[in-house]
């Protein structure tokens, strides 16, 4: 699936191919037919000071809470409308 991208450390996003997620048993797969953008979104596109301070903080709190951490790898965007 096509998805906005932040892999590195600089200003801008990248449009990517990549794996869509497993759906578990206390999920639902929903096909998006729109999505939009809020204010963190642009912090983290500008890669301001706010957005690298935020980033940071939120890496290393999935890593002490033992869940999957790569370096910088964000998949954005959490306003959207589909359907399940």
């Amino acid at each position: 699936m096509k998805a906005l991208v932040k892999r590195n450390s600089e200003p801008g996003l990248w449009l990517e191919d990549v794996e869509m997620p497993a759906v578990g048993i206390n999920d639902v797969l929903i096909k998006v037919f729109r999505t939009g953008i809020c204010g963190t979104d642009l912090h983290i596109w500008q890669w301001d000071e706010w957005s690298r301070a935020e980033i940071h903080r939120s890496l290393i709190a999935r890593v002490l809470h033992n869940k999957r951490a790569t370096p910088l790898a964000l998949v954005r965007w959490h306003r959207w409308r589909g359907r399940t």
